[in-house]
């Protein structure tokens, strides 16, 4: 199968049983669970661990885990997930803090004690008129799935980095409604900015922290500027967040 699309799934189902325990946990579930569910992510976290032990090669990884994957769970049952979760109830569990935004960590079922970089899995709720300012990160990779609302996301590539500032390019600016999704590497899409103009909007967002053998650092907050006519080219200023929330963070 396409590696991409590999990563996308694995990634997704692992986070998908985080938040399935969380919401469980808090009694945040209009419907009961799958009878599968815990057989599955249990063999998905167990096939994982032989991987990192290197008890199996990534070719073996990847083609039992999309056997799991087949043999247990299909896209529309896993998508349908989204529908399980009760987000009135969901929302008076996030702190917003004043700033429009917040979220909810989660643990993880996989978990990389011998390993130097983490998986964190969390939900991330925007209310509606309010956004997450544009920022990069460093060391890690990530993907977002909109479970509910719509957002307006901006993707910008990153082609160099310096002491202040990035150089990035224009890459979409697209709607996204409840199964969309994006992935952030270290150059593709590294900088992204969130904007729920319609209506809360929530984000199960899956990062892998600590690429390189280095720290990770997420959510540097940036001023996209426009130094000359080239066009789609930018520099993105490094900024405080509290300067990033005065210019980003309210519509």
């Amino acid at each position: 199968m396409d590696r991409k699309l590999f990563i996308k799934q694995s990634l997704l189902l692992t986070a998908f049983a985080s938040s399935y325990q969380y919401i469980h946990s808090k009694d945040f579930l209009i419907r009961p669970k799958s009878k599968d569910f815990h057989r599955f992510f249990m063999n998905i976290r167990s096939l994982s661990k032989q991987y990192l032990n290197q008890q199996i090669n990534d070719y073996e990884w990847r083609e039992k885990t999309n056997l799991e994957y087949l043999n247990y769970l299909n896209k529309n049952e896993i998508m349908n997930f989204i529908d399980y979760i009760d987000f009135n109830q969901l929302k008076k569990e996030i702190d917003f803090k004043g700033l429009g935004r917040g979220r909810v960590l989660m643990d993880s079922p996989i978990n990389f004690e011998n390993e130097n970089y983490r998986l964190k899995t969390q939900i991330i709720g925007i209310q509606k008129g309010y956004a997450i300012p544009p920022h990069v990160h460093n060391n890690m990779s990530s993907i977002s799935l909109v479970l509910s609302g719509e957002l307006q996301v901006s993707h910008y590539n990153r082609l160099s980095s310096h002491q202040d500032y990035l150089l990035v390019e224009k890459d979409s600016e697209v709607y996204q409604t409840p199964g969309n999704w994006s992935m952030v590497s270290p150059i593709k899409n590294n900088l992204h900015w969130f904007k729920a103009l319609k209506n809360d909007a929530y984000l199960l967002n899956i990062n892998v922290e600590g690429l390189g053998n280095k720290k990770a650092e997420p959510g540097i907050r940036v001023a996209i500027e426009q130094p000359d006519q080239r066009a789609n080219i930018y520099r993105a200023k490094i900024i405080t967040n509290d300067e990033a929330q005065k210019r980003y963070g309210k519509l």
